[in-house]
């Protein structure tokens, strides 16, 4: 089977490529380590097999985040083999970005390169003309332009792709040519390095050293300090005589030859100032706030809407088995229709909810929303001295902590990566928004859109102000800092095919989740409940321990064992809070459900956050600083809300 790598910047189109040529074929999982998503599919052309893989969208191959160090592994063959091709995806409304990827894909010495230039209906709507041959003439490689969102031009990529595989063309790709001062660099250095790290492409890596990619200075650092004392005396010498940093040159080289190469080859230019408008309003501090907690908000209230019958379909339904699991001999009839029912049902009974968030969500990140929330995020955390960078993990927690965490390592700024490291769990992961879900679907009506929208708005205000308080105490005030510049992708109508498939992908690894970190939870939830006594006697393990925390929670938060019991188990996982609180027939008042909610999207991370955040600062001690600011806060926040609701109650 030959193995097909698809490459180019995000948002271009590429799971939609990959969806008509393999058609039902798609498959997701991680990549090997990490939690990145992995797409892959096969399919068969003229009698072979073919294997393609979906790397991480990434604007560039320095390994500063976990996307672009899963994308180079791959292309340098150190996850599963170099592949025999690599198609570039890229925009018509952007050639020169697709451009920009190509060249460096072309550095790492790839000849089996063709471009795929995306979204040829759009641009030809905006009065765009690519012309292909030229750009094809330019580059060295095939060039074939489809759009992968009506079928056009698919079978000519697969044409394409067989051609080359197969040797029946030979590309010559195009590589930059870098001001004297790097060349004579490269020159220089070209052959220790080579020497030093065989396993990259001896230019290659001199260019990427030079450019200070974290993930070869730390190899260079273990295998040769003298050498890499060498490069920084190089990289200070290019400065000296070209006042300008080494990364600066060679990112402006490319850019200005893909700009070059897109400017000979378009024609037209596209009419934007209607997208420009939007754009102002959408990253507007005030006013694109509000929209996006607007958007937030109809999020909540159409998952509610829709979720409430589908979760009520499926709550009857597991009640049906656990009556039938009743008739079975002991001790199976008390385990399944007391423990595993229960603790797996209840959580099955969110993924109507879950479904519908992850498909508007999916809808928000393939219309392109997703990057201007980014943008709005990088402008406001500058504005508290913030780096502008440290939007990328903020996102990127949403769906999981972890990931994010890693993703840290694009911020430069050893002291802010280090802060953005620690206070990221604040955000809510995709787990906690389970919670958060289940919990505030207890509310009566008018309440459940508005305090769900409440949590994250808390949440996020504790992240910018503890990174801020944390900054002062530990290191001094903060440097004011620009934001970040985001690369915006076109607004444009999503894909249903794409959106479909994409949320029926991420919806399921919560279904995995259900049927082995739950059932194995719910098992040893019932244990807990039976031994070394009943449940309801007192003497079973769980109310022992809960009865133990029980005097600080109801203090301080108006919470019994039972919510007291939930919490700890959540630590090993969110979702565990659910299960919980269903074995046990946890009661919750509007208020406790609330109080619940806020501390559970607060506290102390699960463990394996707890260890990206080991893994990642190298210091215990800025893991204890993370669980210890998230304990306190949500414990102060909840105790503060719990107070002040009984107050008003009263």
């Amino acid at each position: 089977m030959r193995t097909v790598a698809l490459a180019g910047p995000p948002n271009v189109g590429k799971t939609t490529i990959m969806s008509r040529v393999c058609r039902a074929n798609l498959e997701v999982g991680n990549w090997p380590g990490v939690t990145v998503e992995r797409k892959t599919c096969t399919y068969e052309f003229r009698g072979d097999r073919y294997r393609l893989i979906d790397l991480p969208g990434t604007y560039s191959l320095t390994a500063f985040s976990e996307d672009q160090r899963v994308a180079r592994d791959y292309l340098l063959g150190r996850t599963d083999g170099k592949p025999d091709a690599v198609v570039v995806v890229g925009d018509a409304l952007n050639v020169a970005g697709a451009v920009r990827v190509f060249l460096e894909i072309a550095e790492l010495g790839y000849h089996h390169v063709i471009l795929a230039v995306n979204m040829l209906d759009e641009a030809e709507r905006a009065g765009i003309g690519i012309d292909l041959k030229r750009l094809e003439r330019e580059l060295g490689v095939p060039v074939v332009g489809i759009s992968a969102k009506r079928g056009y031009g698919i079978e000519h990529l697969k044409r394409a792709i067989a051609d080359v595989v197969q040797g029946r063309v030979e590309p010559n790709p195009r590589s930059p040519r870098y001001p004297r001062e790097v060349e004579r660099a490269v020159k220089e250095l070209a052959p220790e390095v080579g020497e030093r790290l065989p396993e990259y492409p001896p230019r290659w890596a001199v260019l990427k050293l030079l450019e200070g990619d974290p993930e070869l200075l730390r190899e260079l650092e273990k295998r040769d300090p003298e050498l890499l004392k060498r490069v920084k005396e190089v990289k200070k010498r290019i400065a000296e005589r070209t006042s300008h940093d080494p990364a600066v040159l060679i990112s402006q080289a490319r850019d200005e030859l893909a700009t070059r190469i897109a400017r000979n080859c378009v024609t037209g230019r596209p009419s934007l100032s209607r997208q420009d408008r939007i754009d102002r309003v959408l990253t507007h501090p005030v006013w694109g706030t509000l929209i996006a907690l607007g958007v937030l908000g109809t999020v909540f209230a159409s998952a509610f809407l829709l979720g409430d019958p589908l979760s009520e379909l499926v709550e009857g339904a597991f009640e049906h088995l656990a009556g039938f699991a009743r008739s079975l001999p002991a001790p199976w009839s008390d385990l399944l229709a007391e423990g595993v029912i229960p603790g797996v049902g209840t959580v099955l009974a969110m993924y109507p909810y879950v479904f519908v968030m992850l498909l508007l969500l999916t809808v928000l990140e393939d219309a392109g929303y997703t990057a201007r929330l980014a943008a709005l995020a990088s402008g406001l955390l500058a504005r508290f001295g913030l780096h502008g960078k440290t939007v990328f993990p903020a996102v990127l927690s949403l769906s999981c902590n972890v990931p994010a965490i890693t993703a840290s390592r694009i911020i430069e700024d050893e002291r802010a990566r280090l802060l953005t490291a620690i206070v990221v769990p604040l955000i809510p992961c995709g787990a906690r928004l389970e919670v958060i879900t289940f919990l505030t679907a207890k509310l009566p009506d008018p309440w459940r859109v508005p305090a769900a929208v409440s949590i994250y708005v808390v949440a996020l205000s504790l992240f910018v102000a503890t990174s801020y308080i944390l900054h002062r105490l530990l290191f001094g005030k903060p440097e004011p800092h620009r934001g970040h510049v985001i690369e915006l992708p076109r607004l444009r109508k999503p894909h249903l095919r794409t959106v479909l498939t994409v949320t029926w992908l991420r919806s399921n690894e919560f279904l995995q989740k259900a049927g082995t970190i739950i059932l194995a939870a719910s098992v040893l939830l019932w244990v807990a409940t039976r031994y070394p006594e009943p449940l309801g006697t007192g003497g079973s393990a769980i109310e022992l321990v809960g009865k133990a925390l029980e005097p600080v929670t109801v203090a301080l938060l108006g919470l019994d064992w039972k919510g007291a019991v939930a919490l700890l188990n959540g630590i090993v996982a969110k979702e565990i809070v659910i299960s919980t609180l269903a074995m046990l027939h946890a009661h919750l008042t509007p208020e406790n459900a609330y109080v619940l909610t806020l501390v559970s999207a607060l506290y102390i991370p699960c463990a394996a956050t707890i260890g990206a955040v080991y893994s990642e600062t190298g210091s215990m001690r800025y893991a204890a600083l993370s669980v210890a600011a998230n304990l306190s806060l949500a414990t102060l926040v909840g105790a503060a809300v719990h107070h002040a609701l009984v107050a008003l109650g009263g």
